[in-house]
């Protein structure tokens, strides 16, 4: 077993947290969260490997390689408290159709971290949340700590608020986004009980024509949805701009654009 010392190491921890949530990683989405390091990685990656944690295989695309959690890694996760979750992911489970969609959903987790900071309080995945039921079920969700600057006076205050996700890569037909959309309705706001269950719901989107439809739909629901604010933004200049991406926030079918950095920050009016 490695020695506790290591567990304050942050590519040590990095590196398993990331198998640990998601089943695999690879090299690439490891230096995106720690901003380079290529060299620790890969020499932390083939000690782990020496030593039993974790195991590399073949991805059938590019890159070439990924990795996952052996046993004795999995155990090492749970000693040294790296995530709230251990994939059972084992390298049968892999699907070389599905490693992009996969691999993006961490990167945005790093890149939503990294935005938020300490205000971001956590992750659940799409694995977790079918287990725990539900007929539409986002790419994952998260809490954020928001600061809601209360009108006309002046006062912030800070309030937890239970965040969706979705990445959304491929074009869909009209009728697909229709469904989608009267699914998330539900999903963000209980008209009967007149209740917000998601405040917020943010999409990165993998090309301008899917970022237009997603707005489209979302801007036919002003009343369907409650308070829920919805953020829109290109997920690759999302993963290149972090806090000074541009993102379409809309709330009651009115838009306007604002830098990710000010997401978590909400006018409030009071009564």
């Amino acid at each position: 077993m490695m020695s506790m010392k290591r567990s304050h190491d942050p590519i040590y921890r990095l590196i398993l947290e990331l198998m640990a949530r998601f089943g695999y990683v690879s090299v690439e989405e490891i230096i995106y969260g720690l901003g380079g390091q290529a060299q620790r990685i890969c020499r932390r990656l083939d000690l782990l490997e020496r030593a039993g944690f974790i195991k590399r295989f073949p991805s059938l695309t590019r890159p070439a390689e990924f990795f996952c959690l052996r046993a004795q890694g999995r155990r090492l996760c749970q000693l040294w408290g790296v995530s709230d979750t251990v994939a059972d992911f084992v390298p049968s489970h892999y699907n070389a159709l599905l490693q992009l969609h996969s691999r993006l959903i961490i990167k945005s987790y790093l890149g939503l971290r990294r935005l938020f900071g300490p205000d971001f309080q956590g992750w659940v995945s799409e694995s977790t949340l079918r287990r725990e039921g539900g007929d539409r079920i986002f790419d994952g969700e998260f809490f954020v700590d928001m600061r809601l600057h209360l009108q006309p006076a002046g006062e912030i205050m800070t309030e937890r608020w239970r965040w969706g996700f979705e990445l959304e890569l491929s074009l869909k037909t009209p009728g697909q986004y229709e469904k989608q959309f009267d699914g998330l309705a539900w999903q963000v706001y209980d008209a009967l009980r007149r209740e917000q269950t998601i405040p917020a719901l943010v999409f990165l989107c993998g090309s301008p024509p899917i970022f237009n439809r997603l707005l489209t739909h979302a801007l036919r629901l002003p009343n369907e949805v409650g308070q829920c604010l919805f953020f829109f933004a290109l997920a690759a200049e999302f993963f290149d701009r972090s806090a000074d991406c541009p993102v379409v926030k809309v709330l009651r079918g009115q838009t306007t654009t604002i830098p990710a950095r000010e997401m978590n920050a909400v006018k409030v009016a009071l009564p």
